[in-house]
């Protein structure tokens, strides 16, 4: 019985994982109007976990998103940087409740509330820094920037982001490999 009430959150979990596995192959090679080829990568890092067999549940996914261009060194001419934190919840009854706002981090700007939290920074303002800062480097470089705890180094704190940057930089290596 739990399984058909679960069914529904399952196949949209499905659904979305579907998607973001699709999505994470595209890459595309242009130039810069130099001469020089650019190319770009995209990948989507998908995170999920359910309390399935609860009477009262939820199935939680978080998507971390880089589109990033590389120049023929391989160094970084561009990136964007997203995420998103998806929930479904689900009644003993087998309805599903989703989320009222399905915005990205990023979309959700400064209502995302890290300053009213306490935070100098927005999220998607720390996610321009480490954007910025990692222009011209590559991925072995960017790499580095990470720290033992997932967070990051000096630099990257001193540029202005203290937020978590190990599933950016997970996200911007694949899509270097794309």
């Amino acid at each position: 019985m739990k399984i058909k009430k679960n069914l529904g959150i399952l196949k949209a979990v499905s659904f979305l994982v579907i998607s973001t596995v699709l999505l994470s192959g595209c890459s595309r090679e242009t130039s810069d109007g130099k001469g020089n080829s650019v190319k770009s990568g995209l990948y989507i890092k998908t995170v999920s976990q359910s309390d399935a067999g609860k009477d009262n549940g939820k199935c939680e996914i978080a998507l971390t998103t880089a589109a990033v261009s590389f120049d023929d060194d391989g160094k970084v001419v561009s990136c964007r940087l997203d995420a998103a934190d998806i929930e479904v919840s689900y009644t003993s009854e087998g309805k599903a409740v989703p989320m009222e706002n399905y915005s990205t981090k990023r979309q959700l700007g400064d209502s995302y509330g890290m300053k009213a939290a306490g935070a100098k920074a927005e999220w998607y303002e720390q996610a321009n820094a480490f954007e910025k800062l990692i222009r011209g480097k590559t991925t072995d470089e960017i790499k580095a920037l990470v720290a033992d705890n997932g967070y990051g180094t000096d630099d990257v704190i001193s540029a202005g982001c203290t937020i978590s940057v190990e599933d950016f930089v997970m996200a911007i290596v694949n899509a270097s490999k794309n």
